[in-house]
């Protein structure tokens, strides 16, 4: 009796993380519709559902989270100008509309081509991306992007997630580091409403 019991439950386990990882497929792999391509999508979650993101940069860690009102913000341990204060914070109305908009991009990334894992990106990564559901202290979804190459406008990312390397475009890649440079560099000025 307790044998049957053990296996059934077993099996409804099993029914649930394989459901669970079709689901999980069928939000990133394409599919096709009468007449049409249905686009793959570089991240299989939207921007609000994300409350934080973690990036590495050639070996330097950065984050982006959320304040309680849903706005970006950098959240800094070693913010130029901090003057040693160390720790911050702030919510910048501008650097979070700049935030937004270079996770927007990232998010709404298609994603070229499909390699078997492994490949470039994977050897030796220039940027680690790790996205974070609120609540949720384990990555949602990570990115292991290559180095760019400069006579090509595309990059390599694995995603250890889907079991894939992906070929795309260089642009929302540039953009994400450039926000990088420019918040990270940049004192810390809050904007206050009135």
């Amino acid at each position: 009796m307790k044998r049957a019991y053990l296996l059934a439950w077993l099996a409804v386990a099993a029914v649930a993380i394989g459901a669970g990882a079709y689901l999980l497929f069928q939000s990133v792999m394409p599919t096709e519709g009468p007449g049409e391509d249905r686009v793959l999508k570089l991240i299989p979650f939207t921007v609000g559902e994300i409350s934080a993101v973690d990036v590495v940069l050639d070996g330097a860690p950065h984050r982006f989270a959320r304040d309680a009102e849903g706005n970006w913000f950098y959240h800094s341990h070693a913010r130029q100008g901090d003057a040693g204060e160390g720790h911050s914070h702030v919510v910048d109305l501008k650097d979070s509309e700049r935030i937004a908009a270079a996770l927007n991009k990232l998010f709404a990334t298609d994603v070229e081509e499909t390699l078997d894992a492994g490949g470039a990106a994977a050897a030796e990564p220039q940027i680690l991306v790790f996205l974070y559901q609120r609540d949720d202290p384990r990555p949602a979804w990570r990115l292991l992007i290559s180095e760019g190459d400069p006579d090509v406008a595309q990059r390599y990312v694995t995603i250890p997630d889907a079991g894939t390397t992906a070929v795309i475009a260089e642009a929302p890649i540039r953009g994400l580091i450039t926000l990088i440079e420019g918040i990270a560099a940049a004192p810390a000025e809050p904007d206050v409403e009135k």
